[in-house]
């Protein structure tokens, strides 16, 4: 809801009537990719189907939309980037007046793991075997302000993923550094049954503000999308990929020195069936 209402509080009132649908779309068509726009119309159409269905509304004005932006929506799930641009990118971070977020990315790149654990990655989820990071239990994810389990209810059981800790990835969680989180509470889903409550996570990876949970979405477009768009007009990189892509890389990486699909499947949490597509 909050995203949703965050793009409606800019829109002129009289567009958020349901007859004005069609000026709706025209008006925000103009200032959203079609990506992203799909996004808030799946809302927008839920909240819609809600209306119908508590009778406030008769029918549904933003489905037909909704079926456009699907028809027009092209995701570019097999794309990655090669190694040498992976290192260009974290380069050009740590360059940056970013370079805080340097560790993160790494982290993404190294792993393949799903951003949104990443940014859930608590220092009580990696386990050391006196001086070094042996392995890490992903079994969390933070999406959109909530902490949830890493993928869906695991029938309440939430079982976590054990990743192996290499040396190249020890050397890097060695070097992090320890921030204190703010002492807070997150909104923490009901399926999650393995933290404890009150729960004040210490993150691996805290905003540099707020020391609170990244937004993925606004780490994208606001740090990773200018930095990779401006490395792709020096010529250092083909295209501008999202930050999500990370993940494509490590797997493609990993595919090359001969790992087999199941392997890489165990570690990434997929299935060999969606490694291949």
């Amino acid at each position: 809801y909050s995203r949703s209402g965050k793009i409606l509080e800019k829109v002129p009132t009289a567009l958020l009537l349901p007859e004005k649908a069609e000026n709706l779309y025209d008006y925000l068509s103009e200032k959203y990719a079609v990506s992203s726009l799909r996004t808030y119309y799946i809302n927008f159409v839920g909240a819609a189907n809600w209306a119908v269905k508590e009778k406030l509304w008769p029918v549904n004005p933003y489905k037909p939309h909704l079926r456009e932006l699907n028809s027009l929506y092209k995701p570019d799930h097999g794309k990655a980037y090669s190694d040498s641009e992976a290192t260009a990118i974290i380069e050009a971070i740590a360059k940056s007046n970013h370079a805080y977020y340097t560790g993160f990315v790494k982290f993404l790149f190294m792993t393949g793991v799903r951003p949104q654990l990443a940014i859930a990655l608590e220092w009580e989820q990696i386990i050391w075997d006196e001086d070094r990071p042996i392995k890490i239990y992903f079994d969390r994810a933070h999406t959109r302000g909530i902490l949830k389990p890493s993928k869906g209810d695991r029938k309440g059981k939430n079982t976590p993923r054990v990743f192996p800790v290499n040396a190249e990835l020890a050397a890097l969680i060695k070097n992090l550094p320890h921030y204190q989180t703010i002492r807070r509470e997150p909104r923490i889903s009901h399926h999650f049954k393995t933290v404890t409550r009150p729960h004040y996570p210490n993150l691996v990876f805290p905003t540099p503000v707020r020391h609170w949970y990244i937004s993925i979405d606004d780490f994208t477009e606001r740090i990773f999308r200018p930095i990779v768009e401006s490395i792709v007009d020096a010529g250092k990189i083909t295209e501008y990929l999202p930050t999500y892509h990370a993940r494509h890389t490590t797997q493609n990486r990993w595919l090359e020195a001969g790992m087999s699909e199941e392997a890489i499947a165990a570690l990434l949490d997929t299935s060999p069936e969606m490694i291949r597509k």
